[in-house]
């Protein structure tokens, strides 16, 4: 972890002000949300949660970073140096822990138009301020979104199903 820097805390707060007053804190789900920031000096670019159905069955959850990311592929901003900030809050704006999740790490760390020089996120009611390669080895693949684990219970019990009405047979 890297040490939090007076300027660093300046600019998440004047962020935070931001996001308050234009409101920017969008709320879809009932339980909590999660806003993820790419900033500088000179741009933000701000992505949610989304959540998609692709069949009645699964829910397909778009997380924050993602739909971050994508914005950025439609803006010049290549090569630009950018700081990450990922916020989950609930619908009273009150902020949680808020990591980014194993696969959301490697698509920051893998992503090309923009450097990341920083990942900002709360963990135990702190801010917390880490580069993106500490991101990675710190990050392990049991620090899994609750959605990934979702679906993938899904699937173990379907084939545990599926093996059941073969043996059946």
């Amino acid at each position: 972890m890297c040490h939090i820097e007076q300027k660093d805390i300046i600019q998440i707060n004047n962020l935070m002000e931001h996001f308050k007053e234009a409101n920017k804190f969008q709320c879809y789900n009932p339980k909590y949300n999660v806003l993820c920031c790419f900033f500088n000096d000179d741009y933000e670019i701000i992505g949610y949660n989304n959540t998609k159905n692709i069949n009645s069955y699964i829910p397909v959850q778009l997380h924050a970073e993602l739909d971050a990311m994508n914005k950025i592929a439609f803006k010049s901003l290549r090569k630009q140096k950018m700081n990450c900030l990922v916020l989950r809050y609930t619908k009273h704006k009150y902020c949680c822990n808020s990591r980014p999740c194993y696969y959301c790490a490697k698509k920051l760390s893998e992503f090309y138009q923009i450097k990341i020089r920083n990942v900002f996120f709360f963990e135990n009611e702190e801010l917390v301020k880490i580069t993106i390669n500490e991101l990675i080895d710190e990050n392990t693949a049991s620090n899994l979104s609750s959605g990934f684990r979702y679906r993938m219970n899904l699937m173990n019990r379907n084939k545990k199903d599926l093996k059941y009405l073969l043996k059946r047979l």
